[in-house]
């Protein structure tokens, strides 16, 4: 990890939006500013997440995603938009089943509703803007196809276009090699896919919502379905050189109720993971219902260690997070381990899990726990 320090840190890429950026949104959609005028806001708020990032000292920062609505980065590509997921789910079970895990109504969901073509052009801008601006190395996240896959494949709106759910996640995977080797081309030093659908053969809850929503049910044995998300992410990264590459699994962070949402250890996953072409595997460990460290006994990677729990809103101290740190060690070298939260801060815009300010006073505890360990450790 050459130019940075022992137990870099870093985010796992959303932050909450500033809430004037919220009001211009809706004045965007109702008519009441251009989006000439929001993207200037869409600017501005880039710029106060990158020095707020800063100035809590982060090693390696993002721009918050402050222009996408979700993490699915549907805006992305042609042919796909964004569709209420209440409004997908046409049945009583299946809205009932929303509300019983707690899925916020302003949630929405990707759905591919004709050919997909990449715009490369919203890639460009994005990074290119934060390149321009960020005084530290910058990460870049974009969807994993394997969950563009399952949750933006629809029988009813996609499979006219796709066929089958892999047609689909294939054609994505391909569209996003090429996102990511503009990326490395542009100078940004990490490109991470976030998959939290990868965790789903570890608690199937969220198989049951897009069978449900979507008609999509995942191939069986279940190891099927991980070597057709290997393989996806594989295709999204081939031939990749000249840029750090990670994969971001975690259960959902939507903001319901702890009980509701997905839990179990990497155990089943973890070989999978293994064979991922990629360098670095972003995990989340902070939240009790994702296991053991022990896992990570034995990995060949670099581990993303999550150390703040992004749904809890109590601010961690900086010996919690360190003593996280220490039980870690007993399984990675301390060479090939980051710190960074569970999950993003805001993974939909209209959804933020903590308020901005108490986000960054987490980010801020990280990092001075990080620096207690470099100094423990002689870095």
């Amino acid at each position: 990890m050459a130019g940075l320090p022992l137990f870099p840190t870093s985010v796992v890429g959303s932050f909450p939006r500033p809430e004037w950026l919220m009001r211009a949104l809706r004045d965007l959609r109702a008519g009441r500013i251009s989006s000439e005028e929001f993207e200037s806001y869409l600017d501005d708020a880039v710029l106060a997440t990158l020095k707020e990032e800063e100035a809590a000292g982060l090693d390696v920062v993002t721009d918050g995603e402050q222009r996408r609505l979700s993490f699915f980065f549907a805006e992305l590509f042609e042919g796909m938009e964004y569709r209420p997921l209440y409004q997908l789910a046409e049945t009583p079970e299946a809205r009932g089943y929303l509300e019983s895990l707690g899925i916020h109504r302003g949630v929405y969901h990707p759905v591919a509703v004709g050919p997909l073509q990449l715009r490369l052009e919203r890639v460009e801008r994005e990074a290119g803007f934060a390149l321009r601006y960020a005084s530290r190395p910058l990460k870049f996240t974009l969807p994993s196809p394997y969950m563009l896959m399952i949750d933006s494949w629809n029988r009813s709106l996609s499979s006219e276009y796709y066929p089958s759910p892999e047609d689909l996640g294939f054609e994505v995977a391909k569209l996003l090699n090429r996102a990511v080797r503009r990326l490395a081309e542009m100078g940004v030093f990490f490109v991470q896919l976030d998959d939290p659908s990868l965790s789903n053969p570890i608690d199937p809850k969220y198989y049951r919502l897009v069978e449900m929503v979507n008609g999509y049910r995942p191939r069986q044995p279940i190891e099927e379905e991980l070597e057709l998300a290997r393989d996806l992410i594989n295709e999204a990264v081939r031939g990749v050189s000249g840029v750090k590459l990670g994969v971001h699994v975690c259960r959902g962070n939507w903001p319901g109720p702890e009980e509701a949402m997905p839990r179990g250890g990497y155990e089943k996953i973890m070989p999978y993971m293994e064979e991922l072409r990629v360098d670095q595997l972003v995990l989340e460990f902070a939240t009790p219902r994702a296991g053991s460290v022990e896992v990570l006994r034995g990995t060949g990677k670099e581990v993303g260690l999550g150390v703040v729990d992004v749904k809890r809103p109590e601010v961690e101290p900086p010996e919690v997070i360190e003593r996280r740190v220490e039980e870690a060690l007993r399984y990675v070298d301390a060479g090939r381990l980051w710190l960074n939260p569970d999950c993003g801060f805001a993974s939909g815009a209209t959804w933020p899990v903590q308020p901005r300010r108490r986000s960054f006073e987490k980010v801020r505890a990280m990092v001075e726990a990080a620096r207690r360990l470099r100094k423990r450790y002689g870095a």
